[in-house]
């Protein structure tokens, strides 16, 4: 029989399954469905689920009837049992079968609560038995008919579908098979036992394999139909029967961590369609319902770019559908995996999470072969998962570029002791962090999500001292990603610490994410007392970052004074900012509406140079959203023993703004507030002064624990001195200022000695940079006052879940091949946005960036932000 007669055949398998006659396990439609040997794969996804939907709507009326789809879920379950003893995993067959069944349940679980769910997988005995004494009934009728001689059909079975003496004839035994056991129970285990062989190897179990996880993904994605992350107990049955595999978390974990590894290719035999959520002209834009509330993250905008014709790097940019992969098993398996680590149990349940377990448990699986790894006590507990370090590092490494890998290094970093301490002790950290700096480079181009991710993945391995000590001392022979100028032998250190002060300026400049600027300069406080060598590049930005703060926060006195009135919330509403507006919590955990606009710095050498750099580089941005930053537990007591600084009013144009900054002084009461000023303006004046301080205490570790290799830093200070001297007499920085001082004082001395035995008018750069090297030979570190440092750490709170859940299901549905209805997702509320024209890419969209689906802020003309 050919293709279409095949598939003529089983479509009528599928209506008969679908139809209001009870098919017992026997009949021939079963067989029909179950050994369609044309790969669906090959089809659009979307295209199959259009023609099993009429019948899905009729398995709805008539299943409670009969049973149909409990035994097509039996039979799956039981293949892929045989299947797992076959090789080839049951060819093409086996993974159509679990193709069908997973289609007609996605479809099932879009229209159904989890009470009718359940009501439609599970048999309970009282149907059981009503159903085998109906049988019984018929049976006896249908002997009465034909004499006592039960005669078989021609054709072997029911011809029509309908109901035949086969199945009287299966009686009360039929049923036991169905309600015995757990069907959901059942086809979990079945699927994740596939999955989890070793014997089906992905060159000639390829389908079969990315089938099964595509089934648990369409299982577990009940998650996307609920309005919350964590639902009570019932509401995710399939979530909740995989939780409860405990004794298959570990070969899940190791399987699906193997199949990212490998990501295998699909074999040169298949064809595999590339599923996209939505049409190619359209944007996907997805948007959190549920406050995230556990990592101090703001509502938030999920954007999903769908462009093809990307390059790779736009799989980074914010859940975009990412351009078609060479391995969707191991994009389908990641997936999968994330899933199952950031799952929360209901509350009370009896069962935790055993694949989070099982990861704070995983061991590496080359150490553990060793001699040395016996006797040293790491041997692995029995049935701990076990994976390669150095090919999971090698791997993550390679694969950076996309959300997915992103988040498992996060998780890795957060959840597997084991594997951080491996990672902080590699001699090849550019493995890893080259690829994020690469990413933090291109921030236009990243979702808030993604910049939280990455900058919380820089801030965990920054609390290390080894790792902040040793990134200094790999020197890279050049950085090709970074254009801004030459980049040749600089340090992975002095790299890492620029692009975070290059982030911060754009933060500040476009942004104006607390949470993004908080994260940053908690990472540079960690690093800053091990920093050397730091480059040019990175001592002007640092300085350069001050500047900004500081000039930021004179405009905000003014503002706050009435000098100029910052647009209010209503006001930043009303320019169709494309992000959910701020809804104000209690002080202090909220943070103000941050809308006053300001400039880039930029990294020239010569003060009045960067100076004009920094009038071209105006970027007029209105927020569009209010972000709740974390304060870390030493900031918040530094916070609440000092008061706030408030800078007089600065001059209100763009030229007189550096000056004016530079000559400004202190307020006679410190830390007073100007009368007038809102509660919003009285926070954002605290938060900027905190931020100041916090630039002060980064500059003051630096001088105090390594002066002597930093001589860039010291020439900056001394090339732009002006800038800190409205804080010297400030009783708030006034002692963090000290130390500034004694080194600008010292060298500055240092200087006039040379200038004066030379009689040189002038000195060069280099000849600046000469003396002060020779002089910081004989520095002593007792000259300045030390300080304690100013240490960061990152812990999650009670409910990652309100940020994690959603974000891996926005990826899901972005990029995991399957076709699910987005109108009925609840979790988030996904609209269709139409794409402008194919023309107009090129230009910045109002809405979305052509980068990759950063939201852009619409601007602001100069009568409402006066810069």
């Amino acid at each position: 029989m050919g293709n279409a007669g095949s598939a003529s055949a089983s479509l009528q398998a599928v209506a008969a399954v679908s139809g209001a006659a009870s098919l017992p396990l026997d009949a021939p439609e079963w067989q029909q469905l179950l050994t369609y040997a044309t790969p669906l794969s090959k089809f659009d996804p979307g295209e199959v689920e259009r023609e099993l939907r009429p019948y899905c709507a009729d398995l709805v009326y008539n299943n409670a009837q009969t049973l149909n789809l409990q035994r097509f879920i039996y039979l799956v379950a039981q293949q892929l049992k045989r299947a797992r003893r076959q090789p080839g995993g049951g060819g093409a067959a086996t993974a159509n079968a679990v193709y069908c069944l997973r289609t007609i349940l996605k479809d099932l679980t879009e229209q159904l609560n989890s009470e009718q769910l359940l009501s439609f997988v599970e048999v309970s005995p009282a149907v059981a038995a009503a159903a085998a004494a109906a049988g019984a009934e018929e049976q006896q009728a249908a002997a009465a008919a034909t004499g006592g001689k039960q005669q078989a059909p021609a054709d072997g079975g029911s011809g029509s579908g309908g109901s035949s003496p086969g199945t009287a004839a299966a009686g009360q035994g039929e049923f036991s098979p169905l309600h015995n056991n757990s069907l959901v129970h059942t086809l979990v285990c079945e699927a994740m036992l596939t999955l989890s062989d070793k014997r089906l190897i992905p060159s000639t179990s390829y389908m079969l394999l990315l089938e099964c996880s595509q089934l648990l993904l369409v299982l577990f994605s009940s998650v996307l139909y609920s309005p919350s992350a964590r639902g009570p107990l019932g509401q995710h049955p399939y979530l909740d029967a995989a939780m409860q595999q405990k004794e298959l978390a570990n070969k899940m974990v190791e399987a699906l961590l193997r199949l990212f590894i490998a990501a295998p290719p699909v074999p040169l035999s298949l064809k595999i369609f590339h599923y996209m959520p939505t049409d190619t002209r359209s944007v996907l834009k997805i948007v959190r319902t549920a406050a995230a509330s556990v990592l101090w993250l703001p509502y938030q905008a999920y954007t999903l770019l769908l462009r093809p014709a990307r390059p790779p790097m736009a799989d980074a940019s914010g859940g975009a559908a990412a351009a078609p992969s060479n391995s969707p098993l191991g994009d389908s398996a990641l997936l999968l995996l994330l899933a199952l680590l950031f799952h929360a149990p209901p509350p009370g349940a009896s069962f935790g999470n055993p694949y989070r377990q099982s990861l704070q448990r995983m061991q590496d699986a080359d150490d553990l072969v060793t001699d040395e790894a016996a006797e040293g006590g790491r041997a692995a507990a029995a049935g701990d998962a076990c994976i390669g370090y150095a090919a999971l590092f090698d791997a993550l490494g390679s694969s950076l570029g996309s959300e997915r890998a992103v988040l498992l290094l996060y998780v890795l970093l957060h959840s597997c002791p084991r594997f951080h301490e491996y990672c902080l002790v590699r001699s090849d950290l550019d493995t890893v962090l080259l690829p994020l700096l690469e990413l933090l480079y291109s921030a236009q181009d990243r979702t808030p999500n993604q910049m939280y991710m990455l900058l919380i993945i820089l801030l965990m391995l920054s609390q290390d001292s080894a790792f902040a000590q040793n990134i200094h001392k790999i020197v890279l022979p050049s950085v090709p990603f970074y254009r801004e100028r030459s980049s040749a032998r600089t340090t992975l250190g002095s790299l890492l610490v620029v692009l975070l002060l290059r982030t911060a300026h754009y933060n500040l400049a476009k942004l104006r994410d607390v949470y993004l600027h908080t994260n940053t300069l908690a990472a540079l406080a960690n690093l800053a007392p091990h920093m050397s060598g730091l480059s040019t590049h990175a001592a002007q930005r640092l300085v350069s970052l001050f500047h900004l703060l500081a000039r930021r926060y004179s405009r905000l006195q003014a503002a706050a004074e009435g000098a100029q009135q910052p647009p209010s919330l209503a006001q930043a509403h009303s320019i169709e900012s494309p992000v959910t507006p701020w809804i104000p919590a209690p002080p202090p955990a909220s943070i103000p509406v941050l809308d006053a606009s300001v400039p880039i710095a930029a990294d020239g050498a010569a003060g009045d140079a960067m100076q004009q750099q920094q009038q071209q580089q105006q970027h007029q941005q209105q927020v569009g959203a209010q972000h709740e930053g974390p304060q870390q537990q030493q900031q918040q007591q530094q916070q609440q023993q000092q008061g706030s600084v408030a800078l007089p009013p600065a001059a209100g144009t763009e030229a007189g703004m550096a000056a004016a900054s530079a000559a400004a002084t202190v307020p006679a009461v410190p830390g007073e507030v100007p009368a007038g000023a809102s509660e919003a303006q009285e926070l954002e004046l605290q938060l900027y002064a905190d931020f100041l301080r916090i630039v002060l205490e980064i500059i003051n570790a630096i001088l105090t624990s390594a002066l002597p290799q930093n001589p860039e830093l010291v020439y900056t200070l001394l090339h732009r001195q002006e800038v800190f001297a409205p804080f010297v007499a400030h009783p708030r920085y006034s002692e963090l200022m000290e130390n500034i001082r004694r080194v600008t004082d010292h060298f500055n001395r240092k200087v006039e000695e040379s200038v004066a035995a030379s009689s040189e008018a002038l000195l060069s750069v280099d000849r600046l940079l000469d003396i002060i090297k020779l002089h910081s030979r004989g520095w002593r570190k007792d000259r300045l006052k030390p300080f304690p440092d100013l240490r960061f750490t990152y812990e999650e709170e009670a409910s990652p879940e309100e940020f994690f859940v959603p974000y891996v299901w926005s990826l899901v549905v972005a990029q995991g091949g399957i076709p699910f209805t987005l109108e009925a997702v609840n979790l988030f509320t996904p609209t269709i946005v139409p794409a402008p024209p194919l023309e107009d890419l090129a230009a910045p969209s109002p809405i979305l960036s052509e980068g990759g689906g950063l939201p852009t802020q619409p601007s602001v003309d100069a009568a409402t932000d006066n810069v």
